[in-house]
């Protein structure tokens, strides 16, 4: 809640705390939760490839429990295969952070293909595959191919689009809180993905502009793309958040 890393720290060290006991009674399931709520804490301090590993400790707990409880199978495999797609989905952002746009767009569509093949978070494929969609509209911009970036934008924008209308629909069945939780950000994630990808498309049509020598239409561009950034700035929640979109931007 305080945003302060001291406190997570100390969740941590909790969390840590409770796997070393649950080892002690063999409570493979407990110790699953454990490094999904590290995972979690993990991912909210930027540390993706930390909190990956800990969601690929969970996913190999759940698959264990899956075989050792044959009434409840099918249960935990799902469980491990949705730790798995969140593993991947970390691999996605440490490639993103690392400006490595092609390598984080394979990592969020095998994260789509996870959740595609699931009975409980299948609704969430089409989403991430929206933002591997995103991943490729930024690696070709970072390969100075504007107008093929800007028809990736466009592809990226109906993803969301679509995606938004899945989990909305879903929402009407889900009962859990956290899943609950999970898919109403998803939901806001994808309305500012949205904005930011029109964003992108006025840069690079902007970019177009000035190499065409098309000065006052830049210029324009620039400016509109500045106007919806700022906006997507504003409406995000963590600082962390802000501080990524203010990096990205200035390696454009």
């Amino acid at each position: 809640l305080t945003e302060k890393k001291e406190f997570a720290d100390k969740a941590i060290k909790a969390y840590e705390g409770c796997i070393e006991t649950f080892s002690e009674v063999d409570m493979l399931s407990r110790i699953a939760e454990a490094h999904w709520q590290i995972a979690r804490i993990k991912d909210r301090l930027g540390e993706h490839l930390e909190s990956a590993s800990n969601f690929k400790a969970a996913s190999k707990k759940y698959k264990v429990v899956a075989n050792d409880i044959p009434q409840l199978k099918d249960f935990y495999l799902e469980y491990s295969s949705y730790m798995q797609a969140w593993k991947e989905i970390e691999q996605a952002r440490h490639f993103h952070a690392r400006e490595e746009y092609g390598h984080s767009a394979e990592h969020y569509d095998k994260a789509a293909e996870l959740h595609n093949s699931s009975r409980l978070w299948g609704y969430l494929g089409l989403d991430y595959l929206a933002w591997a969609q995103l991943e490729l509209a930024e690696d070709l911009s970072r390969r100075d191919r504007s107008r093929e970036s800007v028809v990736a934008f466009e592809e990226a924008i109906k993803l969301f689009v679509e995606a938004k209308k899945k989990t909305n629909t879903a929402l009407l069945k889900i009962e859990g809180s956290d899943e609950t939780d999970v898919a109403m950000k998803l939901i806001k994630a994808s309305d500012l993905r949205q904005q930011y990808c029109r964003g992108r498309i006025c840069l690079e049509e902007a970019k177009v502009s000035e190499r065409e020598g098309k000065r006052q239409l830049s210029t324009e561009k620039y400016g509109l793309a500045a106007e919806i950034f700022q906006r997507v700035e504003s409406a995000m929640e963590s600082e962390f958040e802000r501080e990524e979109l203010r990096l990205s931007l200035i390696h454009i």
